[in-house]
């Protein structure tokens, strides 16, 4: 156990393996720091190649080697808000992103697309009466809990083109992005998806 312990120690500062396979024979009971690596004033372990030249491997600061202290903590899934509710799929998925996130991602996507629609009308950018720049109203928290749930649904379900989850065709047709949102609803959303107020960015 103790050897299983310090090779993982080991390679969490990077020492190589060498330097490892070195240690671990005399881990019983010498110190660390006492132990002969036959490592130079410099601090380097120097080892003769094949080829006749010098290699040399890293074996400095031993005398600093990091104590793992043990683990005595509880182990498995632990969270702080015990009324959680996570025997449903909606209740665990709130312990990762909560209500009031959503509430702010709400805010600052509605937020970024009023800017950049007062934008486009204060340069009189011309915009189709059908696009989703003209046709944009404020998206809610309930549309943010579909527009996600069809956002994970495409990881589950790979499909070559993002209109092809709306698509009637046989071949590729899918129902449920069909049933939770319109294609162009979702597609707004995803235009003008944000988490930040731009205003707030500092350059850089």
């Amino acid at each position: 156990m103790r050897s299983r312990s310090m090779l993982l120690l080991a390679l969490l500062v990077n020492l190589d393996l060498h330097l490892v396979l070195t240690i671990l024979p005399q881990t019983s009971t010498e110190p660390l720091a006492n132990l002969d690596l036959d490592c130079d004033e410099d601090g380097y372990e120097y080892l003769e190649a094949d080829n006749g030249k010098y290699m040399y491997d890293w074996c400095k600061n031993l005398e600093n080697f990091p104590v793992v202290p043990p683990f005595t903590d509880q182990t498995g899934f632990q969270f702080d808000d015990t009324d959680a509710d996570i025997t449903t799929p909606l209740g665990l998925f709130s312990l990762f992103i909560s209500r009031d996130i959503l509430k702010r991602i709400k805010s600052e996507t509605n937020r970024y697309a009023e800017s950049v629609i007062r934008e486009k009308e204060r340069r009189n950018v011309p915009m189709s009466p059908r696009s989703i720049f003209k046709t944009w109203t404020t998206v809610t928290v309930p549309e943010l809990y579909t527009f996600l749930a069809i956002s994970f649904h495409m990881a589950l379900v790979p499909k070559s083109k993002l209109k092809d989850y709306w698509s009637t065709d046989i071949s590729v047709k899918t129902l449920f992005a069909l049933k939770l949102m319109k294609k162009k609803r979702f597609l707004s959303i995803l235009s003008f998806f944000h988490l930040k107020d731009n205003t707030t960015v500092v350059p850089g």
